[in-house]
């Protein structure tokens, strides 16, 4: 009989043959020439890749995500080298393409369970009300989505998934305290569930439960240690807490994970000038700026920090440019004239 892993695992490649056709089609057309041709080839090799997959006999899910991961590396050089180039605001990262593949075989805790033909109707309801479900969250349609998770978990209510992204689209609308209940059953469901102990820390976060928070980050990292968002997140939370040691330690490990990660540059930069380190605050967010050089808040956070150290005139230059890169930046308007009033600058 059919595993229960392997037929999901097969619905699982049916969706990334779409989703890496529809990326093709909405993502690559403004890139150069020569770019467009390399992303081109990265696409046809990850199609190859999907197609040459037997979903109903795999088995080797960490050699999967490596291959994922390689297809996104090498498209993330194409787009940070092509919007770098066209000076486009923040510093692009496109995560996109290991965030809808990546397989996460903790959503299940009965995968080694076999069905038999007579289970199959049923379950492919189940994914079709799921994927749309998908579909209608990632196009912004939220309380449609819901609808679609609620029809499938009607049919089906012992498996996470469904649960997990209704959770996701509840958070979405800010319905952060019924997204934690969805998240909870995902996770009484699948106790190794990574991505529902990640979402359930963001949600509660949200509602200021920052120890509770810090709890699911912590065995979020513990399922998966080398998630940098994971520490970027809990570190946020830690300084909600004013933990600011402890939320320095945890952006620093998500810049270890990731070098280029710019919000965690900021971050740390944030929390060393709680601590009054500017010199080292300022390094932070000098860093944060080269790797993205049009993003106003940034310029005006370190502009905050220089005006802390006493730095008053380059603090108003940063003031000045966060404007200019965005004339509605309301602090960056109210830290010029209060800079102005309180030192006479002009």
């Amino acid at each position: 009989m059919l595993r229960i892993y392997n037929y999901l695992f097969n619905k699982y490649i049916e969706g990334c043959k779409i989703r890496l056709e529809s990326f093709e089609d909405e993502e690559i057309g403004d890139l150069r020439k020569d770019l467009r041709k390399e992303a081109k080839q990265i696409i046809a090799d990850a199609s190859d890749f999907f197609d040459s997959i037997d979903a109903l006999n795999y088995s080797d899910f960490d050699d999967f995500n490596s291959k994922i991961k390689t297809f996104n590396d090498e498209l993330n050089k194409i787009f940070e080298t092509f919007y770098t180039e066209n000076h486009e605001e923040g510093s692009y990262v496109y995560e996109k393409i290991i965030l809808d593949f990546y397989y996460d075989k903790t959503m299940f805790n009965d995968e080694d369970d076999e069905i038999s033909i007579d289970d199959f109707d049923i379950l492919d309801e189940y994914f079709y009300y799921n994927t749309e479900g998908i579909n209608n969250n990632d196009s912004g349609i939220y309380s449609k989505a819901i609808k679609y998770y609620d029809k499938a978990i009607k049919l089906i209510n012992n498996y996470a998934f469904a649960y997990y992204n209704r959770g996701l689209a509840r958070n979405n609308l800010g319905m952060y305290e019924q997204a934690i209940k969805d998240y909870d059953k995902a996770i009484e469901l699948s106790k190794n569930y990574k991505n529902a102990y990640y979402n359930r820390g963001f949600a509660k976060t949200n509602l200021e439960l920052y120890e509770e928070a810090i709890k699911d980050y912590d065995k979020s990292i513990e399922l998966n240690p080398d998630d940098s968002n994971t520490y970027n997140n809990r570190g946020l939370t830690k300084y909600s807490l004013g933990l600011y040691k402890e939320a320095i330690k945890d952006y620093t490990k998500a810049i270890e994970l990731t070098p280029n990660y710019t919000n965690a540059y900021g971050n740390r930069g944030s929390a060393k000038d709680e601590l009054g380190q500017y010199k080292e605050a300022i390094k932070d967010y000098d860093k944060a700026i080269e790797l993205s050089p049009n993003t106003s808040y940034l310029y005006n956070d370190r502009g905050w920090v220089k005006k802390n150290a006493g730095l008053y005139k380059e603090a108003l230059k940063d003031y000045k440019k966060a404007l200019e890169l965005d004339p509605n930046n309301k602090y960056a308007i109210s830290n010029i004239e209060n800079l102005k009033k309180e030192h006479g600058l002009k």
